[in-house]
């Protein structure tokens, strides 16, 4: 039996592990020990089959405002992520919210709620970290090491019980079908922290890292590298007269300005593919961010744009809910433009449907499909409309990023009926915690960037 994986170029065949054999799974790095993996003998490249068949995303109890999208590699400029459940490392497959900077092991994402263990007579609960840190020191009852509260942990929530373990070591067995859209809500309970933090915690926390936060913005400022698209790192390389290159990020090419290259690997990408934000909150799928996306993780290895309706295999933003998904390019066309071929301005929308008589493009001839989006003249006397890789090739990305101007109007915008703007409420003491966790993360990796240039420079 083959399978295709979005993570490998081959196909991977599924194998039965025998008795004494082990391997080395690609997409955790844990050991396969027991049960099938996915394999391809040709490069040693395995998957546990949880690792292979892990959803591209998951509703994650932990973390409800967003969906968590499985990744094939971080894309911090570290090229590694934090696991915000057990505190580790990791440089392999992950599930990450980069709108809250939420990343978690695939297994850790997959962590039963709860638990029976052959050392404790009740079952154990899955609670969260919390970022105070002046909890006293507790360890595991399984292993006698310290377990932090700034991490998850199984505890049992009997009053005359003192049971508490790492997750590591409460269990080994996940399940990629725990939380998937048809699971009743009432049932899908967020794991609870040990202790909610008081005003008094939020205030010294926030005093604490404040000098912390000055370090990190100074050292962002200063080595700031495109994020980990390539396992080599990248030069910027000022293209000459006469050179032409082709953009690994976007498959368009590269004739001015400055890219970015790794010679011994061929790959080059535009200064602005590799300095691309890691989401955009778009205005045509206000529901949820748009997350960038290296390589599609469809198992064909490519999608379909819903901007301009081109297939697409290089990066993308994409929402993995909602199966949308943009060309990079796509993703921040501007939402008017000026063409020479047309005396107004032209407007990014939707193309209607007509469907007995279809839309032409008034500068290809070709027809407009009314799946996807095209600029047109709103003036009722015109009767404009072009495709949008023919109104325009010229795009910025980041126009779409949380510094978008508050007074530009916003492109292909879906307007709901009856809808109120939102009220601005007070922050709650959990909310300034979520804040402080984001700001602790940020420091911690720009400290990581920072020894990585240290003891690598480029």
């Amino acid at each position: 039996m083959e399978y295709k994986h979005f993570s490998h170029q081959h196909n991977l065949t599924l194998y039965r592990v025998e008795p004494g054999q082990q391997f080395q799974c690609n997409g955790c790095h844990l050991p396969c020990q027991k049960d099938s993996i996915f394999a391809c003998w040709m490069c040693s490249f395995f998957l546990h089959e949880h690792c292979g068949n892990a959803n591209r995303y998951v509703k994650h109890p932990a973390h409800a405002p967003h969906p968590l999208v499985l990744m094939v590699a971080p894309t911090y400029c570290s090229a590694t992520f934090l696991c915000n459940c057990c505190g580790r490392p990791g440089t392999a497959l992950s599930y990450c919210c980069p709108l809250c900077e939420i990343d978690l092991h695939v297994p850790c994402a997959y962590l039963p709620l709860k638990v029976s263990h052959v050392n404790h007579p009740h079952e154990l609960f899955l609670r969260l970290g919390s970022q105070i840190t002046e909890a006293p020191t507790q360890y595991c009852k399984i292993c006698s090491n310290e377990v932090s509260c700034k991490y998850w942990r199984y505890v049992c929530d009997k009053e005359e019980c003192d049971f508490r373990v790492h997750t590591f070591c409460g269990t080994t067995e996940v399940n990629p079908s725990q939380y998937v859209d048809d699971e009743p809500d009432s049932e899908v309970q967020a794991p609870a922290s040990d202790s909610a933090p008081t005003a008094e915690d939020v205030l010294a926390e926030m005093f604490k890292i404040q000098m912390q936060m000055q370090m990190a913005q100074q050292l962002n400022q200063m080595f700031a590298p495109p994020k980990n698209y390539h396992q080599h790192p990248l030069i910027l390389h000022k293209i000459q007269p006469g050179e032409q290159f082709q953009c690994n990020g976007c498959n368009l090419p590269c004739v001015k300005d400055s890219i970015f290259t790794c010679w011994s690997c061929k790959f080059f990408l535009h200064e602005h593919c590799g300095n691309a934000n890691r989401y955009v909150k778009h205005p045509s799928h206000p529901t949820h961010p748009l997350v960038l996306v290296p390589i599609p993780t469809y198992c064909s290895g490519a999608f379909i744009c819903d901007a301009c309706g081109s297939p697409g295999t290089a990066f993308s933003y994409s929402c993995p809910l909602c199966e949308v998904d943009l060309h990079i390019n796509c993703a921040f066309l501007p939402p008017t433009v000026i063409h020479n071929a047309h005396h107004h301005e032209v407007h990014l929308g939707l193309t209607p449907e007509k469907p007995h008589s279809p839309d032409f493009c008034k500068l290809c001839r070709k027809e407009l499909s009314c799946k996807n989006w095209s600029y047109a003249c709103e003036k009722p006397e015109c009767d404009f409309r072009v495709h949008t890789f023919c109104a325009t090739s010229e795009v910025k990305p980041g126009f779409y990023g949380d510094n978008q101007p508050e007074n530009q109007t916003p492109a292909v915008a879906r307007p709901a009926a009856n809808q109120t703007p939102p009220q601005e409420a007070e922050l709650t003491p959990e909310e300034i915690m979520l804040g402080i966790a984001q700001m602790r993360m940020e420091y911690n990796m720009a400290h990581a960037l920072a020894n990585m240039i240290a003891y690598n420079p480029y």
